[in-house]
């Protein structure tokens, strides 16, 4: 399988070359950049993916699955789900953007609003 940057450059490159037509015309590598990521998270599912469809890494798009690899295809979903699950923990531990609280008046010493009375 090609190495997830040079896919995601190549259909980075076909979207930009394509502009408009970029969702048809560049299908091909969009799936692919997809398949790739999946391989990269899950290793071991997309590889019994592969094995049960008996396509090789070298393939290097996302295959059709077949009904006969539809285990196969669970433990995958399974797999991804736990990794967008985590994800979200992540995220719903960080802050984010913060408002930036309103500039509260200085504190004017009692000395100086006396001096300021009279």
């Amino acid at each position: 399988m090609p190495s997830c940057p040079r896919v995601l450059k190549a259909l980075e490159d076909c979207q930009r070359k394509a502009k408009k037509d970029a969702d048809w015309i560049c299908a091909g590598l969009t799936a692919a950049a997809g398949w790739c990521i999946f391989a990269s998270l899950c290793p071991a599912e997309v590889r019994a993916i592969e094995d049960c469809i008996g396509i090789g890494a070298s393939y290097g798009k996302a295959p059709v699955i077949p009904q006969r690899c539809q285990d196969r295809a669970a433990l995958l979903e399974a797999c991804l789900e736990s990794h967008q699950d985590i994800a979200k923990e992540k995220t719903g531990r960080c802050k984010g953007a913060q408002p930036i609280p309103k500039p509260q008046p200085a504190a004017v010493p009692a000395a100086a609003a006396a001096a300021q009375d009279s």
